[in-house]
C-alpha cells in the first residue's frame, strides 16, 4: 500500500513538473549541404569537427557524402554550431 502511495505521488510530481516545462521547438534536421556550410563557416578540417561531435574523421566524411544518416546527438551539437554561425 505504502510504495503504490509513493509511486502515486511521484507520478503527480512528475506531472506538474511536465506542466511547467516551456515548449521546445523542433529544430530543422541537418543536411549534407548544412554540415558542409558549418565547417566552412567555422575555418575547420574534418578531423577539427570530428573532434567536437566526438566522432571519427570518416564518420564526418560519410555525414557529409549522405552515406550515413545524422543521429541524435550529432544533430543536436550541429545545430547548436550552425545557431552560432
Amino acid at each position: 500500500m505504502r510504495c503504490m502511495l509513493n509511486a502515486l505521488i511521484s507520478t503527480r510530481r512528475i506531472g506538474n513538473m511536465m506542466a511547467d516545462t516551456t515548449y521546445i521547438a523542433k529544430a530543422e534536421p541537418i543536411t549534407p549541404a548544412d554540415i558542409m556550410a558549418i565547417r566552412n563557416a567555422k575555418n575547420w578540417k574534418r578531423s577539427n569537427l570530428a573532434a567536437y561531435l566526438g566522432c571519427n574523421y570518416t564518420t564526418v566524411w560519410r555525414m557529409e557524402n549522405g552515406r550515413i544518416g545524422i543521429d541524435g546527438a550529432h544533430q543536436r551539437l550541429l545545430q547548436q554550431l550552425k545557431s552560432a554561425a
